[in-house]
């Protein structure tokens, strides 16, 4: 599927309750950790760019607006992962896109091919394809238009993976697993970061 058909969403309304103080804005290389993900594709034409942050973290969503993103808050965040799913999957469909890449604002190192990769890999009848790092599915994950609707519905801290076991065509697209870390803790930060530099 070409790039300008499907719309990033990026959930960026972690409440960082094992972090201590807001993980998103906490340096990284330089900058804060959401940078990375809010970069992605940057230049590239796109359907959309769908952000979902938080309204008392009003500092991402200046950070993600500069960087060329449509924000939309979730009040809802304390409630899993899936309220932010549904706020950014409708954000998604209301821009007419044919599909959504869902990315997660702690993951500071996929790398745009991969990106583009699962949207290569996007062809006729395929519904969903999530990233695999060894034997883990995880984010980035694309979903076509035709099962939005199943993301919506989730509850809970249940995230994509949840409906992408549930459908009948799919793929998988593998990652090294030194690009699909993600960003728990302060000691994350340290040793991810060496791994970056090293």
């Amino acid at each position: 599927m070409k790039l300008d058909r499907i719309c990033l969403v990026l959930l960026a309304s972690g409440l960082s309750a094992r972090f201590g103080t807001d993980k998103l804005m906490t340096p990284f290389q330089g900058k804060p950790l959401l940078s990375s993900a809010a970069n992605a594709l940057a230049g590239t034409t796109l359907a959309a760019r769908c952000a979902v942050a938080l309204p008392e973290r009003p500092e991402r969503r200046e950070l993600l607006e500069a960087a060329g993103w449509a924000v939309s808050d979730n009040p809802d965040a304390a409630l899993g992962q899936s309220s932010s799913l549904a706020v950014g999957v409708t954000d998604a469909e209301a821009s007419g896109a044919e599909g959504v890449i869902i990315l997660l604002a702690d993951m500071p190192r996929v790398p745009d091919t991969h990106l583009i990769a699962l949207a290569d890999a996007a062809e006729d009848g395929v519904e969903a394809i999530m990233t695999q790092a060894d034997d883990v599915l995880c984010p980035p994950a694309f979903f076509h238009r035709s099962v939005l609707d199943r993301l919506k519905i989730l509850e809970g801290d249940r995230g994509a993976r949840h409906v992408f076991e549930t459908l009948d065509n799919t793929r998988t697209l593998p990652l090294d697993p030194r690009f699909a870390i993600d960003i728990d803790t302060r000691a994350d930060i340290a040793a991810h970061e060496e791994a970056a530099n090293g």
